[in-house]
């Protein structure tokens, strides 16, 4: 079944890609981390090791997934081939394009709450995905909450914030603002060290639902409209926004609206393109068996 699932992919290149894994609900066996740590260079499997509880560990080894998945099925390149690097200065992950003698390929993870997201695009792009699950504040009131968030939002988003009706709908417009603004700065490459305050969004509409894309929001950087950019913000699900930020710099290059939702992939898809890189390890995945699931649980 699964070389049938990869002759079928690898035959159908892709160019752009949505897609969701709901780790939330994910819960591997012994032998299915195997497998999974078996389709992992020793550096990514190191990585993923690291982490001190399964919910992290999962997000993690479901993130690696998506990538190799998506630089298979847009490339048609092996998986065993396929080494993904960090650049030095911000430590995201890049292809190597040149060494493979292909196009460039784009592509962005986040993973906040149940799921990981996925953003991929073939072409000279800059792309940053931003995941955030809604939540609602339990360790202080929202009011200090955005006393203390104060330096990171423009006055003019504060007041979009603040204008909404209920403490709830207040901090979904925060986490709509942040998922914009950790997309942005991810797409740009210079994560949020930036002076967020400087970075201000204008919503062209204020409601964000399942199954619909909004792409009106514009940016501004010091007062300027920054041209050539893109935002589709979604909602994964009830509970979960997602923000897409695609740029470019080519006047040539025309981003056209997305239709595109994010697509929830089963365990069954997110595997379909692995290849084994390595040997089974029982102890690896008898260490992650024996990790407690999330903080304060046994």
């Amino acid at each position: 079944m699964l070389t049938r699932l990869m002759m079928t992919h690898q035959a159908q290149r892709v160019h752009s890609a949505r897609w969701a894994f709901n780790c939330g609900s994910w819960s591997p066996s012994e032998k299915d981390w195997q497998l999974l740590a078996s389709g992992l260079d020793t550096s990514d499997k190191e990585q993923v090791g690291k982490f001190v509880f399964q919910k992290d560990a999962k997000s993690a080894m479901a993130g690696r997934f998506l990538t190799k998945k998506f630089v298979t099925e847009a490339t048609g390149l092996s998986w065993r081939d396929i080494r993904i690097l960090r650049d030095t200065e911000h430590g995201k992950p890049y292809l190597p394009h040149e060494l493979y003698n292909c196009g460039k390929v784009q592509f962005n993870i986040s993973h906040s709450g149940d799921y990981v997201v996925l953003v991929g695009e073939v072409g000279d792009l800059n792309l940053g995905v931003d995941l955030m699950k809604i939540e609602k504040q339990r360790t202080t009131t929202v009011p200090e909450f955005f006393r203390l968030m104060n330096k990171q939002f423009a006055s003019e988003e504060w007041e979009v914030m603040k204008s909404q009706k209920t403490e709830a709908e207040q901090m979904a417009m925060f986490y709509r603002f942040w998922c914009l603004k950790e997309s942005y700065t991810k797409a740009t490459g210079t994560g949020i060290t930036v002076d967020l305050q400087k970075i201000c969004f204008k919503l062209k509409s204020l409601a964000l639902a399942q199954n619909s894309i909004i792409d009106s929001t514009e940016v501004y950087v010091d007062g300027h409209k920054q041209e050539g950019w893109k935002f589709e913000e979604t909602m994964i699900d009830s509970n979960h926004i997602a923000t897409v930020a695609i740029g470019t710099s080519n006047e040539c290059v025309k981003l056209s609206p997305s239709n595109q939702l994010f697509r929830i992939l089963k365990y069954s898809e997110l595997i379909s393109e692995y290849q084994k890189i390595s040997e089974n390890d029982s102890d690896y995945a008898w260490q992650y068996m024996s990790k407690k699931l999330k903080p304060g649980c046994g």
